[in-house]
């Protein structure tokens, strides 16, 4: 070999390795300057992330178009109204659910949560209606919510059971009731204090009893005559009507939610308050209980009926007998005539009593001179005195009703104050 082939000095050699030299260093700096988002593995992140934008503005628009509902929008249903004078229109309620703070329904609906190259889009859960009927949702918020049950298209009495009416809560009244008189309940046999009245009370139908009915009757009917010598249950009960079948005399202690020692004999019922006239001209009340039904209009006795075995002494009023019910047990009698203006409000009392444990009932009714009136089954159809727009309970059984128009004319209650009057 050569010395002089390997010597430095030879100029091509130089040349040569300083040119590959420059080449590399090139390179070098030209893979330094040029960035790329694939080095660093995030392909995936922008397409998820791009995708999540997409399906969070889609689900935006869904959510506010599928539950903000438009003033136009058809989708309603009418609950049950009672019935009454022309009928009442029936209360329309909205259909779908509405969102009133569309601030809180943005913020509360999607969420876009990202790590990795996975997320999740959570959707707020649509309300199900599918399980709602209708006729139950009539029923529940129709008029009257009181101590009835059943509801929507339930065979019991409640309210609003369909058709378009309004059962009364209870055969005595509502206790949390606004429209109607205001019923109270006394047991003649116990003092205020629950002390006995004397032995003669404690008999039932007695002539004790007898007498201290008509002596209320034929007084001025204040309350402090009765709150001083008998005890009052402290639940009062809002009634728009006084008409029920035959039922356990339990019933009315129990509706007025009375202690046990209250007896189921020898008391009385008093309701009062105003009613406004449906009509100007003459009527006359006209009804009958066992055992005895009494009304005080604009503060005179216009009506008396009682049971053929509970006879009072004498009351200053005129009944005459229109027809018998119920094979005969039951008298239904006309009161007095009366005059009214259409408009004018009248004070009004009705007393119902009962002497004997067991079953009992009361229909109260009017007659309008002038009006002819249909006859069923032997007696009149007449118009069931309603102060509220509530109807008749529907019967059960073998109870029965005597000849009558459920949804007549209406002696509109005036607003009383619950308590002493």
């Amino acid at each position: 070999m050569s010395h002089e082939s390997l010597s430095p000095d030879t100029p091509q050699s130089e040349t040569s390795a300083q040119e590959v030299s420059a080449i590399s260093s090139h390179d070098s700096l030209v893979k330094r300057k040029k960035f790329s988002w694939a080095n660093l593995g995030a392909d995936g992140f922008f397409i998820s992330l791009a995708l999540h934008v997409v399906l969070l503005l889609v689900a935006i628009f869904w959510v506010v178009n599928t539950w903000i509902d438009t003033p136009e929008d058809p989708n309603t249903f009418s609950t049950g109204a009672g019935g009454g004078m022309q009928g009442e229109r029936a209360a329309v309620v909205e259909h779908k659910v509405q969102m009133r703070n569309n601030r809180s329904l943005i913020k509360s609906a999607p969420k876009l949560v990202a790590k990795g190259v996975t997320s999740q889009v959570s959707l707020p859960e649509m309300p199900s209606l599918s399980g709602l009927d209708s006729g139950l949702l009539g029923g529940m918020l129709s008029k009257g919510v009181g101590g009835g049950s059943g509801g929507g298209d339930g065979t019991g009495q409640g309210i609003g059971k369909g058709a378009g009416k309004n059962f009364v809560a209870s055969f005595f009244g509502n206790k949390f009731g606004t429209d109607g008189l205001i019923g109270q309940f006394y047991d003649f046999k116990i003092d205020p204090n629950k002390k006995s009245t004397g032995a003669g009370m404690q008999r039932a139908n007695s002539a004790d009893f007898r007498e201290a009915v008509t002596k209320f009757v034929q007084s001025s009917w204040s309350p402090d005559l009765l709150d001083r010598k008998y005890y009052k249950c402290p639940t009062q009960l809002t009634s728009t009507q006084i008409f029920f079948p035959q039922i356990s005399t339990r019933e009315a202690p129990k509706a007025f939610e009375a202690d046990e020692n209250v007896g189921l004999e020898n008391w009385i019922v008093v309701y009062r308050g105003r009613v406004t006239a449906p009509f100007t001209g003459k009527f006359r009340f006209v009804g009958y209980m066992a055992d005895g039904l009494y009304v005080r209009f604009n503060n005179k006795v216009v009506l008396e009926s009682n049971h053929r075995g509970f006879q009072l002494g004498a009351i200053r009023s005129k009944a005459e007998l229109l027809y018998e019910f119920n094979n005969g047990a039951d008298q239904i009698r006309g009161g007095e005539w009366i005059d009214v203006v259409q408009g004018r409000d009248y004070p009004i009392e009705i007393c119902i009593a009962d002497a004997i444990p067991g079953t009992f009932r009361g229909f109260l009714m009017f007659q309008q001179q002038g009006v002819n009136y249909a006859i069923e089954s032997g007696g009149l159809k007449l118009p069931v005195f309603r102060c509220g727009p509530s109807v008749p309970a529907p019967l059960r059984g073998n109870q029965k009703y005597p000849p009558h128009i459920p949804d007549g004319p209406i002696f509109q209650s005036v607003a009383v104050r619950r308590g002493r009057r």
